[in-house]
């Protein structure tokens, strides 16, 4: 149903409503009085019950909003601490290589170095 479409029913059922309420004016048992009396009635307890059901959404929303952003910074925080945790064991993995390599501790060969410090490292990190 498009936008245009929905304007048209929404006059259509105010205008709907209007006629109806005449019509129910005209043919009602009680005296004017009573029945505007019984109407404001209605109507007061219709807004108290839309305010009450409308408080009550928003305190609903309110407190997933609230939930989903303590779950979203409980993930972020861990995710940060699990990084930081493992580039600092990257670092320190490196330069244990790098003062091997400086003290001459280290093998000499250029592809086993390679290997084993990848090795090394990983072993560091799990």
């Amino acid at each position: 149903m498009s936008i245009k479409n929905s304007g048209g029913l929404f006059i259509g059922l105010l205008l709907g409503g209007a006629i109806g309420g005449a019509i129910a004016l005209l043919y009602a048992p009680k005296s004017g009085k009573h029945f505007r009396n019984d109407l404001s009635r209605k109507t007061n307890e219709f807004i108290d019950d839309s305010k009450r059901k409308a408080n009550e959404k928003w305190t609903e929303v309110k407190e997933k909003t609230e939930n989903t952003i303590d779950r979203a910074n409980e993930f972020l925080n861990t995710g940060f601490e699990k990084i930081t945790e493992r580039s600092g064991k990257i670092r320190n993995a490196f330069r244990a290589r790098l003062n091997m390599h400086n003290d001459g501790s280290y093998p000499s060969r250029q592809s086993t170095i390679f290997t084993e410090s990848v090795d090394y490292i990983n072993n560091q990190i799990t």
